[in-house]
């Protein structure tokens, strides 16, 4: 058993400030650079560190997040009876994990990170990690006042939580302590005194101050703890454009990849889909609550690294190992397709809209006025995309889903190694329509996700004297990518397959990603739906 003191990290708060945040996971869950923020806080600490944690909001995400991503680290668990309303609080949540700390110990709060070394060290006194911060936002905070006549350490001699204070003596507490006298600690903070209606950890900071056991540390704060912080702090770690989906959430910890819906059922299909096929996906770990893990798998995506050769063999491959033929009765294989293609198309269609309040009007893309969306939908082909070939599909098949393993890992018995996989084809989690995976192949070498993560594209919009949106859009490309669709085209042709349903379906994804991702890609993603449709013929 670990002899360090155990650090005790609160994560049962609502995380009201996170806006629309709050309603994905808790914020301890949120991702900075694809790691959740307490894995940030986690790693901090030496290892052999055991970690409480106080479970409330969303509680069943924290904890198996925590076992997926750490599963060599010791936790503690402990449920808060009560994380929201009056009487709730840190220190509610705090004095909820006493049976575990009973020695000296460290506590944090789940939005408190530093990216500069600090000296974590324990000491014979408590200490407070602080740091300065505006008179007009101090009223946000528990501010201590420090004896300006000591250098080191500095005794805190007054408390001021949630006030206005101003002057060189005085700093923000960051959330992260270390108490070395849990038995002065313990009475204080669960004196019961409120502050805004919750218990604060103050109380029992107040009780070290008064027993000259209370010092600050200053410490090179990453405040993350409201919604514009947060995407700051986004922002800062990671210069690459915004690709991820509203309700999906991406994680590397250590050797695993963890990926988080929202919709705890995607999830679920997603792990069991995988099962089927074992030998094109990566190897499993986990699933729960909305998450599921695999093993890093060594390689490099086929966007960075590819010649028409390898491409040639990658079809191939999935020909033998991925596109098995799955035997389904007609009635059901049209049905599917009808829901997978038509009815999402115009659910997304609609949500597209609903997100920007539009209405479904002409519109000018690069040049070309396009008329609206609904009566060009209304007379499309539909029929002849129903008419579909059923097989294991993988429903996401682009160059970043599609790792080349055997130069990264010669021993690998595998060339290739897909990722990312689709949950169903519209509720089908046995089979999917080839021409569905071939046109996602098409619109990923039309479109260089890659370079679109780069932010390698263009989106412009005004509208003219005639009262109608004019757009322009560009895009970075491969000049390789038209030998690709060389390729795939003659794999289509030697296959028997349509080309232009696959165009066809091509036109089609790019309207229905266009909802699910962030400004501006989501419009681009738009405009080009629509102009591609416009290029091909009813």
């Amino acid at each position: 058993m670990s002899t360090r003191p155990r650090v005790c990290i609160l994560t049962a708060g609502m995380g009201s400030r996170m806006g629309e945040f709050s309603q994905i996971t808790n914020k301890a869950l949120l991702p900075i650079d694809h790691k959740a923020i307490i894995s940030h806080i986690i790693e901090k600490f030496p290892q052999g560190t055991e970690f409480v944690i106080s479970l409330g909001h969303l509680a069943d995400q924290v904890h198996s997040y925590l076992i997926l991503a750490h599963p060599a680290v010791i936790f503690h668990f402990c449920t808060v009876d009560k994380f929201t309303g009056d009487g709730s609080g840190p220190a509610h949540s705090l004095a909820a994990c006493k049976t575990f700390l009973n020695d000296s110990f460290y506590f944090v709060a789940c939005d408190t990170l530093w990216n500069e070394p600090f000296d974590l060290s324990p000491a014979s006194h408590s200490w407070f990690a602080t740091a300065p911060v505006a008179p007009e936002i101090s009223s946000n905070y528990c501010n201590f006042q420090i004896d300006s006549a000591v250098d080191s350490p500095r005794a805190i001699t007054g408390l001021y939580d949630k006030q206005k204070t101003e002057g060189a003596s005085f700093t923000a507490f960051s959330g992260l302590g270390f108490i070395a006298h849990p038995e002065l600690f313990w009475p204080g903070l669960e004196s019961g005194r409120l502050v805004k209606n919750e218990t604060q950890i103050s109380n029992g900071i107040q009780a070290l101050i008064e027993a000259q056991d209370a010092f600050v540390r200053p410490m090179p704060w990453l405040d993350v703890g409201d919604e514009q912080k947060y995407k700051a702090a986004c922002r800062a770690a990671n210069k690459d454009f915004d690709f991820s989906k509203t309700d999906e959430l991406l994680y590397f910890v250590g050797s695993r990849v963890i990926k988080f819906f929202r919709d705890n059922k995607l999830s679920e299909r997603r792990y069991s889909r995988a099962l089927q096929n074992p030998s094109v996906f990566p190897t499993l770990v986990g699933q729960g609550s909305g998450f599921y893990a695999y093993e890093k798998v060594p390689g490099q995506t086929l966007y960075a690294h590819n010649n028409p050769a390898m491409f040639k063999e990658l079809l191939h491959w999935l020909e033998e190992k991925l596109w098995k033929d799955i035997d389904v009765d007609n009635t059901t294989l049209v049905r599917s397709c009808e829901e997978f293609y038509e009815t999402k198309t115009r659910q997304r269609l609609k949500q597209y809209l609903k997100k920007y309040d539009l209405d479904d009007e002409p519109m000018i893309v690069n040049g070309q006025r396009l008329e609206p969306l609904t009566p060009i939908l209304d007379k499309w082909p539909w029929t002849s995309l129903f008419e579909g070939k059923p097989v294991f599909f993988h429903g996401d098949l682009n160059f970043d889903n599609i790792l080349s393993t055997t130069e990264e890992d010669p021993k690998n018995q595998r060339p290739f190694c897909l990722i990312d996989w689709r949950q169903d084809f519209a509720g089908q989690t046995i089979f999917g329509d080839l021409y569905y995976d071939l046109a996602k192949l098409l619109a990923g070498l039309d479109l260089n996700y890659d370079y679109i993560k780069k932010g390698l594209f263009t989106y412009q919009e005004k509208i003219n004297a005639d009262g109608i949106k004019e757009i322009f859009i560009d895009w970075a490309t491969r000049p390789s990518s038209v030998e690709y669709e060389k390729i795939l085209m003659a794999y289509i042709d030697r296959r028997h397959l349509s080309p232009d349903k696959v165009r066809r379906l091509t036109a089609l994804i790019y309207l229905n990603m266009s909802p699910l991702h962030h400004e501006p890609f989501d419009k681009l993603l738009y405009a080009l739906g629509r102009w591609k449709l416009a290029q091909l013929e009813v």
